[in-house]
């Protein structure tokens, strides 16, 4: 189930244009654009799960 889930993943990233990512890379750029976007800080946490302040900093922080 979960090789099924990263070959799956691994073909779509390659048809995207981006290979080599990671899930965990969107929800990172998802933190910084909705902050930008000018989505308020708890709309943001709650959309992309977070459970603590501290989670969110270490994320819309991130540069990547």
């Amino acid at each position: 189930m979960i090789g099924e889930f990263k070959k799956s993943w691994s073909t779509a990233c390659k048809k995207a244009g981006c290979p080599g990512r990671i899930p965990h890379d969107f929800r990172r750029t998802a933190a910084r654009k909705l902050v930008k976007a000018g989505v308020p800080r708890p709309n943001s946490e709650t959309l992309e799960g977070h459970f603590s302040d501290s989670m969110f900093h270490r994320l819309r922080n991130l540069g990547h």
